[in-house]
């Protein structure tokens, strides 16, 4: 019996970056692009309302 073994890089390296008081979690790859994600001060993600992209329907 054989074992495969497999080579683990590292693909992102994750931090908590704090601008004009906003709280961002950051992924930066190894290519240094970076996807930042707002979160709340307890740590759970700023999701976006959707309610803001809606239009309402009226009937004719």
């Amino acid at each position: 019996m054989t074992k495969d073994s497999i080579e683990v890089k590292t693909v992102a390296t994750l931090m908590t970056r704090c601008e004009d008081g906003k709280i961002y979690r950051v992924a930066e790859y190894n290519d240094k692009s970076q996807v930042a994600i707002p979160i709340n001060p307890d740590g759970t993600v700023k999701w976006f309302d959707d309610n803001k992209l809606l239009r309402d329907k009226k009937v004719v």
